[in-house]
């Protein structure tokens, strides 16, 4: 049952929790002032009613005393002094009455008194130990009152102690339940995360942070492990552009040291003096090629690219691309293909040249074993659709998310084509600056197509649309 509940706090975010803990102690302590304000009252409630039965029985015993005093007066004034007197008292005591039986009781008294007042000296006697009796049971049934009553409070005294002491118990409870599981739930994997931040800081790249504890936090590791894991991939990948592009340039210069070994080991001939003024041509070319990648690199990560737009006819920039790329291999066909009319856009001619330059040198490189690579411009509603296929080695469906990454190069390519995994970043980076967006589709052994999509011009739109 352990890893359950385990599995079931971890799945709890910080806030729910956080928010019923302090919902339930607000809620215990508003039961807990509702129930004391009820027994304050209650309590308030026996002590009056203590008190009146204590003051009705002091003022029954008065009326008693008195009754004693009218026995003993003979003068007629004196005793009808004495029994206004006596009126006033009952009077006073009909204020206290707590309930109907003691009420009943008073009236007894009454009729008794007045019964003794009304007989004559000689026939006192009965009426005065009626009387007497009465008021007697008065006393006694006030006294039980206060006796009840003072029950009653030590009573509610006793359950207002019990009661403060369960809540007062209940919420020191709550309250380090509470801090116990923000210390443990929260507070831990909180720490365990700025320490992993701290560690990856120093140098360390294995410190991750483990994923526990409430859902923001896990969420937040999670994110800063993604980033580490992101940022060493990066910087594994970095390493690995660095060693491909001292391993790539110094294939380049090799061949121009060689060739500059050749020309000062005597006088050649003039043919072989174009022959290695060629190689150093190429050579040169694609070290440009190499550090022209670098450099755009650069500028797009320090967001510096800039775009110099003009209005651009994609088939005749496509032409000239491809035909100055036929002149360079003698393995591959090169085909163009356009397709419709009003193929315009407004876009930087030299960046569109450099995403065509790169899809057609990639279309060439990616295919060692020669064959037909087509480039197709087309019309596709409000977009124009350049696309660049080849029959060359292809890419892995895992790999297909990343080669628009820098310093990427995927699969086989790494070993069998040279370069610096900078160029389909570029390409892409360039297209989406136009507001466009490119596609690939490959197949491993069975080649790649490479499709880039433009926003038409709105009046070359409105030029080739039919008349009404």
């Amino acid at each position: 049952m352990g890893p359950v509940v385990d599995a079931r706090v971890e799945r709890t975010n910080l806030r729910t929790m956080v928010t019923i803990g302090i919902g339930a102690l607000v809620g215990l302590a508003l039961v807990a002032a509702v129930a004391l304000v009820a027994l304050t009252g209650m309590l308030e409630r026996s002590a009056r009613d203590m008190a009146v039965a204590s003051r009705s029985a002091q003022m029954a015993e008065e009326l008693e005393l008195a009754l004693l005093g009218l026995d003993r007066t003979v003068d007629p004034v004196a005793r009808r002094s004495r029994a206004r007197e006596l009126g006033r008292r009952f009077a006073q005591i009909e204020i206290h009455v707590a309930d109907d039986h003691e009420a009943a009781l008073l009236e007894r008294v009454r009729r008794a008194a007045g019964a003794y007042l009304a007989a004559s000296p000689t026939d006192a006697d009965g009426p005065a130990r009626a009387v007497f009796g009465e008021l007697r049971e008065l006393v006694s049934l006030n006294g039980r009152q206060a006796e009840e009553a003072a029950a009653r409070a030590g009573e509610l005294h006793r359950v207002a102690t019990w009661l403060g002491a369960t809540i007062a118990g209940l919420l020191v409870a709550g309250t380090a339940g509470l801090l116990f599981w923000l210390r443990r739930h929260a507070l831990a994997p909180l720490l365990d995360l700025g320490e992993a931040l701290d560690r990856y800081g120093r140098g360390d790249r294995s410190a991750r942070a483990r994923e526990e504890g409430p859902a923001e936090l896990r969420e937040m590791a999670r994110r800063f492990n993604e980033l580490a894991t992101g940022l060493d991939r990066q910087h594994v990948a970095q390493l690995t552009f660095l060693a491909g592009v001292a391993h790539d340039l110094r294939n380049p210069l090799a061949a121009m040291r060689s060739s500059a070994d050749l020309l000062s080991s005597g006088t050649p001939g003039e043919e072989r003096v174009r022959q290695v003024s060629r190689i150093l041509h190429r050579q040169v070319d694609r070290v440009d090629r190499m550090l022209g990648d670098l450099l755009d690199g650069v500028r797009i990560e320090a967001g510096e690219l800039e775009l110099r737009r003009e209005r651009c006819s994609v088939p005749i920039l496509a032409e000239e691309i491809v035909d100055l790329y036929r002149s360079t291999t003698q393995s591959h066909v090169i085909e163009l293909v356009i397709a419709g009319e009003g193929a315009i856009v407004q876009a930087d001619p030299a960046r569109l040249t450099q995403v065509l330059t790169n899809l057609i040198s990639n279309g060439i490189k990616y295919s060692p074993d020669g064959g037909r690579i087509a480039v197709a411009v087309g019309v596709d509603g409000d977009h124009v659709a350049i696309s660049v296929a080849d029959p060359g080695i292809g890419i892995d469906a895992a790999d297909l998310q990343r080669i628009f990454e820098p310093f990427q190069r995927v699969g086989l390519t790494r070993d069998q084509v040279p370069g610096t995994g900078l160029g389909l970043s570029v390409v892409r980076r360039i297209v989406e600056a136009h507001g466009g967006e490119i596609r690939v589709l490959s197949e491993p052994g069975r080649g790649s197509t490479f499709e880039v999509r433009l926003d038409r011009l709105r009046d070359a739109v409105s030029a080739v649309s039919p008349t009404t």
